[in-house]
């Protein structure tokens, strides 16, 4: 038997929770990007029989309070069903810890914000051919 890290990154990417976590997050750094990039990057760390999968989106956008970064994640019940920046990021949030991973954002104020997605995959054994 082989294990395959590339099987399990394939896997882990086509999984449409995923997308719709990834969606959501760039949605919103579009939203407040009007000047400058958002950047997408996918990487993997394989180590023994774990995949690390990390997904970075950046921006150069208008960023994240000091103050606010902390609260980005969680909502109040009367703001669950308002379609706004903080919806789709608690959103995301929950997607990616109902998958067992983390969430992770850094933010300076007017410059712009980058958030990880950290997943851990099995690297399941496949038939040598």
């Amino acid at each position: 038997m082989v294990r395959s890290a590339a099987k399990s990154v394939s896997k882990t990417l086509s999984n449409p929770s995923l997308r719709r976590a990834a969606t959501l997050i760039l949605l919103s750094f579009y939203k407040y990007t009007n000047n400058g990039y958002v950047e997408l990057n996918v990487n993997f760390v394989k180590k023994i029989e774990i995949c690390r999968l990390i997904i970075s989106i950046e921006d150069s956008g208008i960023g994240i309070k000091p103050e606010e970064l902390d609260t980005i994640f969680y909502k109040k019940k009367e703001e669950l069903n308002r379609n706004n920046l903080k919806n789709n990021l608690y959103t995301a949030k929950k997607i990616i810890t109902m998958m067992e991973g983390t969430i992770i954002a850094n933010s300076d104020y007017n410059k712009g914000t980058t958030m990880k997605i950290v997943l851990d995959a099995k690297i399941v054994p496949t038939k040598a051919e």
